[in-house]
């Protein structure tokens, strides 16, 4: 019997996917992301972030998020965008409790019903027209269906990239910016769900995108005038315990230097820095 060339390419193509599927879950390194896409400029805060430096208090609702697990799923987004390379020096530092009313620098997350799985408001200084308008409060809420750990570090990843200032990027890629249009399909092998409950299989990506991309990064530091630091040199100044100035491009140690410690010195000058071995400090001009 002559077997039927249309029926064969079926199966191929099946074969091949279910393949695929099995690379990926046994290896998930092996996914690559697309070319990284630059999100646009929020066109109703036209940009606005968090003040440079600023310490935001996030308020998670306790009736909302009652478990352990899940309030820390919302702290990881934060965390993580906080160690982003985006020279804000903005904190976060995390509470219980309900909504502040708009106090400056405070960010309340609850639940309710949504379209999209999740949504943000913000509050900022300046208008549409104007440059450098700074972030003052957000809110965002989560849909009360979404119950799984991940998807609420997923929803928030993408919904506090909107408090920097970076707008949806519904035709981009998944994967190229943690801006772009969401998917719930179910069908990324590293990240299944129930279709049941789609939502809960919300991503950026497959794998999912576990921080924003460099553009995403390079897009807030643009939008949001924030100084032009050396990333590399600001994760030194951490990894170290410092104090990073996004301001001024420093790192400071509130006890000093330490005196046995000279190759502090050294690379500091090495890079063009100007080194104050009072303070410890590391100046750099990139402006």
């Amino acid at each position: 019997m002559r077997s039927h060339p249309t029926l064969q390419h079926s199966f191929l193509t099946a074969f091949l996917l279910l393949v695929a599927s099995a690379l990926l879950l046994v290896n998930p390194s092996l996914a690559q992301d697309p070319d990284c896409a630059t999100p646009g400029k929020s066109p109703e805060t036209n940009g606005a972030s968090w003040a440079p430096g600023a310490n935001v208090t996030v308020i998670i609702n306790p009736d909302d998020f009652p478990t352990a697990a899940e309030q820390q799923a919302i702290q990881q987004a934060f965390t993580t965008w906080q160690s982003a390379h985006t020279n804000s020096g903005v904190t976060f530092t995390f509470t219980t409790g309900l909504d502040p009313g708009y106090a400056n620098n405070s960010y309340y997350i609850h639940r309710g019903s949504t379209n999209t799985g999740g949504s943000t408001g913000t509050s900022w200084t300046g208008g549409p027209n104007t440059e450098g308008n700074v972030t003052t409060y957000a809110h965002t809420v989560l849909d009360t269906v979404i119950t799984r750990t991940a998807t609420l570090t997923n929803m928030m990843l993408h919904e506090i990239g909107h408090t920097f200032g970076l707008d949806d990027c519904v035709d981009c890629p998944q994967g190229s910016t943690i801006m772009s249009a969401y998917v719930s399909d179910c069908y990324c092998p590293t990240f299944p769900c129930d279709q049941e409950v789609p939502w809960n299989g919300i991503r950026w990506g497959c794998p999912p995108l576990q921080a924003p991309r460099e553009c995403d990064e390079s897009a807030v530091r643009e939008y949001a005038h924030y100084a032009n630091c050396d990333s590399t040199t600001e994760g030194d100044c951490r990894a170290s315990n410092g104090n990073w100035d996004p301001n001024t491009c420093t790192c400071g140690h509130a006890t000093g230097c330490d005196p046995s410690d000279q190759s502090r010195a050294s690379d500091c000058e090495t890079a063009g820095g100007i080194w104050d071995s009072s303070s410890c400090y590391c100046a750099y001009d990139h402006n």
